[in-house]
């Protein structure tokens, strides 16, 4: 797979667009690749790297006893595809319905059961990160 060096562009060639809470009322500066026209995705809710999902994935594996070939089978496809990789247009949201769709391929688990493991993960994260 080849992944582009992102070189986004100077702000005199932003470009006005919606931005992703679906109120077309509401749109922004946004930028893109030079390279690859990319559009920089403006979001609060930031993507991560494949290995955060990757700790989803042993936290299910844990909870529901996946074996050793259903793991090997997501990650295999996780690290194929290309928003867990390149994450300059993507968000958080796009990875977990792209995350909660390989999994239940390869597994018996709904996806409301992935997401809430998801969530108390994030949960637990949030509350190692403050102290609580």
């Amino acid at each position: 797979m080849k992944t582009c060096k992102h070189q986004t562009c100077g702000k005199e060639m932003q470009v006005w667009l919606p931005l992703d809470n679906n109120l077309p009322s509401d749109i922004s500066m946004h930028s893109w690749c030079v390279n690859c026209g990319k559009i920089k995705i403006k979001s609060d809710d930031r993507a991560f790297n494949i290995g955060y999902w990757m700790n989803i994935l042993a936290i299910i594996a844990k909870n529901y006893s996946l074996r050793d070939v259903q793991k090997r089978l997501i990650s295999k496809t996780l690290e194929k595809n290309e928003c867990f990789i390149d994450l300059y247009n993507v968000d958080k949201n796009i990875q977990k319905e792209i995350f909660k769709k390989i999994v239940t391929r390869f597994c018996i688990i709904s996806e409301k059961s992935i997401d809430s493991l998801i969530y108390w993960t994030e949960l637990t994260i949030l509350e190692m990160w403050m102290g609580w």
